[in-house]
């Protein structure tokens, strides 16, 4: 060995023998910015997804969990077939991370962990990583989700020149539910809600999030003010409609939404996703003052 050989390059020497793949990758615009070993799914997609062979965007994302964190982030993935431990290590300052992908499956490492199969200890890998970023009560993303996916979003609608709307729900009057029926039964209120909340969204390019106890952010990609409001005062007209704990009770309650959209971000909008939400919120903050069970649209000069 060259005594004289610059210590990172043997850092590097040895990363490769460690690692299957080394590459950095911007986390908001989901891009393998530069390939540092050999290794490649599809020569001609940049995306740092398709390493997995996946057409969407990874929904536990490490990367922009590094990033918004500063810190260096691990988990295991299990993909075609193969068990993946994934390494992020953030670059703040260039807005990057370099992740570390080594394929551990004939590594043993799942022999005899508690007794249990390599079925189900793979099956318990992917339940961990839908736990991390899902509501266990709803079944609906969690903030950590949000926090995570919300850059990304606004980034694709800047490329795309697509609109996003950001919308906060509330159950009106909540407390009293828990005062009169307990806490069991306003949780299975809060469930039914979010079942109704999920009918007004699209598969893959809407989601929802439980933002904190009984209010809800639901994200809407592309779709035009006229039929964001139907759609939402669709959601508002099935809560009010809607007998909740029929089997048991006959609680009925409605529920106020504040709706923030924009049809066209601008470059300066990309890092401004809670100034979106604070938006939202302060329409639904009208739509409470204005007596609740009611839909309210934010203005950038006025609220509706």
């Amino acid at each position: 060995m060259d005594r004289h050989k610059d210590s990172r390059e043997l850092n590097v020497e040895l990363i490769e023998k460690i690692y299957d793949v080394i590459r950095y990758v911007n986390p908001i615009v989901k891009s393998d910015d530069d390939q540092i070993t050999d290794f490649k799914i599809n020569e001609s997609d940049t995306h740092c997804y398709s390493f997995w062979q996946s057409n969407e965007v990874c929904k536990n994302c490490i990367s922009m969990r590094a990033l918004n964190e500063n810190k260096v982030t691990m988990k295991f993935e299990y993909s075609c077939g193969k068990l993946f431990m994934v390494t992020a290590v953030p670059e703040k300052e260039n807005n990057r991370v370099l992740e570390l992908i080594r394929d551990v499956s004939n590594d043993h490492l799942l022999d005899n962990i508690d007794g249990l199969s390599e079925d189900l200890i793979i099956d318990k890998i992917v339940k961990l990583n839908k736990e991390i970023i899902t509501d266990p009560l709803t079944g609906l993303y969690n903030r950590r989700f949000l926090d995570e996916r919300m850059p990304f979003e606004i980034a694709k609608a800047y490329a795309n020149k697509l609109s996003i709307s950001v919308i906060m729900g509330d159950i009106d009057h909540f407390k009293d539910v828990n005062d009169n029926y307990g806490h069991v039964v306003g949780d299975q209120v809060i469930k039914e809600f979010s079942d109704l909340l999920m009918l007004a969204i699209r598969d893959y390019d809407d989601w929802i999030v439980r933002f904190g106890g009984e209010e809800f952010l639901i994200f809407l990609f592309a779709i035009d003010k006229e039929n964001l409001i139907k759609r939402i005062e669709k959601i508002r007209e099935n809560v009010e409609s809607h007998v909740f704990c029929s089997d048991e009770y006959a609680i009925k309650v409605t529920a106020s939404f504040g709706i923030y959209t924009n049809s066209e971000i601008k470059k300066d909008d990309l890092d401004k996703g809670l100034q979106f939400i604070h938006f939202a919120d302060e329409a639904l903050y009208l739509a409470k003052e204005n007596g609740r069970n009611r839909c309210e649209l934010y203005k950038l000069d006025g609220i509706n």
